[in-house]
């Protein structure tokens, strides 16, 4: 059984969330604090979040869904930081508000999409994090260059035509009818044959790289979630190294790939898998 409540948080308890937790039992020392998806309220995509904070407490964790300021049925906050400054902080308000009402102090923090970036910053500068979920992360402390941009984006078209449109017959059908792009349909070619080379090995000078490496050493399991073909895993092998990617355990970081799901995992099938991973990696939080 759960049992759920309204939770404020911060300083002036205007951060607006639900607390998930156990019925009866006391709460395992790890909480979850689910962050917000954009600009998605706490019940998170196609209420992601409520299910999954369910799935948490029936499990024994705490867990919180909050709103960030502006979001939601959280006020704009009075102070005029950016979001992206404001918000980490907000997240360490909401494992505050959490450990005193679940009575634990070390958290995992979960964030879909700009959630995910938010929730990598925040667990930078606060060591009772002991768990990161990152889902989609479209970036992490840098913002990407609009080379990388344009590099990402070649990569995940050229990636469309080898996975989708070579393997379509509808794709030659069009082709056969000189409707195909053939022009992108050779750089897919081309892509796939440089990528069967050597692993591209990030730069160590890296921010995002430091930063990575400073959390596995901490001891903060590191979770990374991406949904097929988003381009978020090219952009970590451009930061981290394509080796780090496909040997993510001996960097230290475990992950998943969500096969026929889109940017907010709006398949109830990703959904559901996505939750019993979860389920399985908050068993190692404590």
């Amino acid at each position: 059984m759960v049992r759920e409540e309204i939770l404020r948080a911060g300083s002036a308890r205007s951060l607006v969330g639900v607390v998930s937790l156990p019925d009866a039992i006391p709460c395992k020392a790890v909480g979850a604090v689910l962050l917000n998806a954009g600009l998605v309220h706490r019940v998170g995509p196609s209420r992601l979040w409520v299910s999954l904070a369910r799935r948490l407490a029936q499990a024994g964790h705490g867990a919180y869904r909050v709103d960030f300021s502006g979001i939601g049925d959280s006020p704009d906050a009075a102070a005029s930081e950016r979001f992206e400054v404001l918000a980490p902080r907000e997240a360490r308000s909401a494992m505050d508000a959490l450990g005193d009402a679940a009575h634990i102090g070390r958290f995992a923090l979960i964030g879909l999409c700009s959630g995910a970036e938010i929730a990598f910053k925040a667990a930078l500068d606060d060591p009772r994090v002991a768990a990161l979920v990152l889902i989609n992360s479209p970036r992490f402390l840098e913002e990407p260059s609009a080379e990388l941009v344009a590099s990402l984006e070649r990569r995940q078209s050229a990636r469309y035509y080898w996975r989708v449109a070579l393997r379509n017959p509808r794709s030659w059908w069009k082709a056969l009818r000189g409707k195909a792009d053939w022009r992108a349909i050779a750089r897919a070619i081309a892509r796939r044959a440089r990528a069967s080379g050597a692993p591209n090995r990030a730069p160590q000078e890296s921010a995002d790289a430091k930063a990575f490496r400073t959390l596995r050493e901490r001891g903060v399991k590191i979770h990374l979630v991406l949904s097929e073909g988003d381009w978020g895993q090219d952009y970590l092998e451009a930061i981290l190294g394509s080796d780090s990617m496909q040997n993510p355990a001996r960097a230290g970081i475990e992950s998943m790939i969500v096969g026929h799901a889109d940017h907010m995992l709006t398949p109830l099938a990703a959904q559901r898998a996505l939750l019993d991973k979860i389920a399985i990696w908050a068993e190692e939080w404590a």
